[in-house]
């Protein structure tokens, strides 16, 4: 009987949303499989039996592979990329020579990188150890019996079985800045989670809540999109400003949950995919925060985010409305993190003390999060404040822990300028003068390399691609270059839809016919997604947002489709 074991260790050390900085993972695969004839593809009737134990860990590939009852010379042994009942190419050379005992270890040892050139794509240990787990990895075991009509071995061992277990760690921070609208709340929290034996063990905790908290979940849901319940970590009452809402261990997902989890692994891997969060909902969410008042993302994205906005300040902006002849203009952008603005005022008459960038969208108010200006400003007009901010506010009632959470708020649209006088100890708290920043030039930046293993499911293929991607200025530039190309390359695609997913198409980059082997796919400039895209896309600041939310993904779609691969030969999760 086909014994397989996989373990699959993520760490993913998290705090708030960032668009900069790429999530540490640590990927640790432990996998023993029991290889036989029945598993070939065409299966194979032979009586030669083997075992092999795999361990990936800290930049080695550790095995140990023997055989029983062989009566062959053996000549390779291999990993190879591909699912159950399907082959693929080489991977990763376990042994190459002559073997003809008829039992033993054939080969063990430690290997440092797959195959140079492999067919498989895999450029490191992380992507055989993503295939292990992906269950799209098997051990095939090559004899002289092969020259006699098996050319694809005589004895294979899938890399997949009942006994898969992922094991997570993942801590993240919560705050109402990564709620979808965002929240302005000075409530704060961090949970931290570890599935490991099929048990889910985690503890959340809060501070500065105001509301009384009646419960808490992990969501199924990418950043910028809300989703469903998937585990209850909290249902009760809980009125403490600070302290622990909730710990303890949970062995099972909810029962019949909106994310169809069915164990404790499928949220392990939708947490490793980026694809959940955890969200603690209070009373303050039947006064129109039905989302929930702070949220934690378990997820971060490598890309480049810049943001340039800007807003005129008025009275009627207010909440409510003060009327006021004062005036403002403010010009804000957040690249290599820095936060330069200019604030100008005109027709002031009285003390300006304060200015700041807050939280909150149009009608609503919300706390400090960046100061732009403090001390004294009478003049009638004029520059009140210019300059370079390299961080937000410490300790900021929006939960901001650097530039890139300012500019998410902003892209957002959840963000406003707010300019403070003497005449707000007349009866208006909130300021003289507010421009809310909803004119912002959203700019993205992101590259990816394309492999058949990002496919789902993964497709075996040498082929591999390069896409580069930048919106800015409603324009979006792109390059796209492939390799080792054997088939006709017809069309390629942005899609939106989270890593492990397949989605529709938003964007279309390619659509002829390129058969050469390898080069410059396509190259140029769009001005809009693709009219009635299947993503819902109305401009190319949707599709930025989606690249931002780590929910879009590139994709080359080839003649081998034809043969079984209806998602395309190779795929570039944007993330």
């Amino acid at each position: 009987m086909k014994k397989v074991t996989v373990v699959m260790l993520i760490i993913i050390a998290l705090l708030t949303i960032s668009s900069t900085a790429l999530a540490e993972l640590e990927i640790e695969v432990e996998a023993e499989a029991n290889l036989d004839g029945s598993q070939e593809v065409p299966p194979v009737a032979t009586d030669m039996t083997g075992e092999v134990e795999i361990e990936i860990d800290d930049g080695k590939l550790e095995f140990e592979l023997e055989v029983e009852n062989n009566s062959h010379e053996i000549f390779a042994a291999h990993i190879h990329c591909g699912v159950p009942g399907e082959n693929g190419p080489v991977g990763v050379t376990l042994f190459m020579g002559s073997f003809t005992d008829s039992e033993g270890t054939l080969a063990e040892g430690v290997i440092t990188a797959p195959d140079d050139g492999n067919g498989c794509s895999w450029e490191d240990l992380d992507d055989v150890a993503i295939a292990i787990a992906s269950r799209a990895a098997y051990v095939n075991v090559h004899t002289t019996a092969d020259s006699g009509g098996v050319p694809s071995g005589e004895i294979r061992g899938d890399l997949v079985g009942d006994d898969v277990e992922v094991e997570v760690d993942a801590e993240a921070d919560l705050n109402g800045g990564q709620e979808v609208p965002p929240v302005a709340t000075a409530m704060t929290g961090k949970v931290e989670v570890e599935i490991d034996d099929g048990k889910l063990e985690f503890e959340l905790e809060v501070e500065d809540n105001s509301h009384e908290i009646f419960a808490a979940h992990i969501h199924c849901g990418v950043p910028g999109e809300n989703g469903p319940v998937g585990v209850t970590l909290f249902m009760g009452s809980f009125t403490d400003r600070e302290g622990t809402l909730a710990e303890g261990v949970i062995t099972a997902p909810d029962d019949g949950n909106g994310c169809g989890w069915e164990s404790l692994n499928d949220v392990a891997t939708a947490i490793a995919n980026g694809a959940t969060y955890v969200n603690v909902h209070t009373t303050a969410d039947s006064g129109g925060v039905p989302s929930g008042e702070i949220r934690g993302n378990l997820v971060k994205g490598d890309l480049e985010v810049e943001v340039e906005t800007k807003a005129n300040l008025s009275g009627s902006q207010e909440v409510p409305p003060v009327d006021t002849n004062m005036r403002g203009k403010v010009e804000i952008e957040i690249d290599d993190g820095k936060l330069e603005f200019e604030l100008e005022v005109r027709n002031n008459s009285h003390e300006i003390f304060a200015a700041h960038i807050h939280c909150g969208v149009p009608g609503e108010n919300g706390p400090v999060g960046v100061t732009l200006f403090m001390g004294s400003f009478t003049d009638r007009r004029g520059t009140l404040a210019e300059g370079v901010i390299t961080a937000p506010d410490d300790g900021n009632g929006c939960g901001w822990e650097d530039l890139d959470d300012v500019a998410i708020a902003i892209a957002s649209r959840a963000a406003y300028v707010n300019v403070h006088t003497t005449a707000d100890s007349g009866g208006v708290p909130s300021g003289e003068i507010r421009g809310d920043l909803s004119r912002v030039d959203f700019e993205v930046e992101a590259e990816a390399d394309l492999s058949g293993g990002q496919e789902v499911p993964p497709v075996a293929t040498a082929m591999t691609g390069e896409v580069e991607i930048e919106i800015d200025d409603g324009k979006l530039e792109f390059e796209l270059e492939v390799e080792d190309n054997s088939h006709e390359i017809f069309a390629a695609h942005i899609h939106c839809g989270i890593p492990g997913e397949n989605g529709p198409v938003g964007v279309t980059l390619f659509m002829g016919s390129f058969t050469r082997e390898e080069g410059t796919l396509a190259e140029g400039v769009i001005r809009a997604p693709d009219d009635g895209n299947g993503c819902g896309w109305e401009d190319l600041d949707d599709v930025a947002i989606a690249i931002a939310s780590g929910a879009t993904y590139v994709n080359v779609h080839t003649t081998a489709d034809s043969g079984g691969v209806p998602s395309g030969e190779i795929r570039g999760n944007l993330r």
